[in-house]
């Protein structure tokens, strides 16, 4: 949902607002999707009580690599400095990737099945 959202806002000095939605950026939005398709993936898995190594794993790299490029990109919306009378933030977009970048770590650390390889069997 956070890719659709405005990840960048410009706020001129004479009142115009521009908002750059994450989607606009192809490759980091890309990145986004895929690791969140994988991520429904693994969490309809968990919904079909397999649990294990492997699915911990999955949750917990999409997982990370989502808090990446949302790390990255706010870091780089906050670096922005004045230019043209335009101030740049960062728009809500950003922390809803971040958010839930955040809860499929946290499930990854929270579920309660086996940290051993071969334990990907229903509990």
């Amino acid at each position: 949902m956070g890719t659709f959202l405005s990840w960048r806002v410009a706020d001129h000095e004479s009142g115009f607002v521009t908002h750059l939605i994450g989607w606009d950026q192809a490759g980091k939005a890309v990145v986004i999707l895929v690791a969140g398709l994988v991520a429904a993936g693994a969490t309809g898995a968990l919904w079909t009580d397999l649990r294990g190594l492997t699915l911990k794993l999955v949750l917990l790299a999409t997982g990370l690599v989502i808090l990446a490029v949302a790390g990255l990109e706010i870091a780089n919306v906050l670096s922005l400095d004045p230019f043209d009378g335009y101030v740049y933030s960062v728009g809500s977009g950003l922390p809803v990737v971040a958010a839930g970048g955040a809860l499929l770590v946290l499930a990854a650390l929270v579920d309660r099945g086996r940290w051993a390889f071969g334990s990907d069997l229903p509990i």
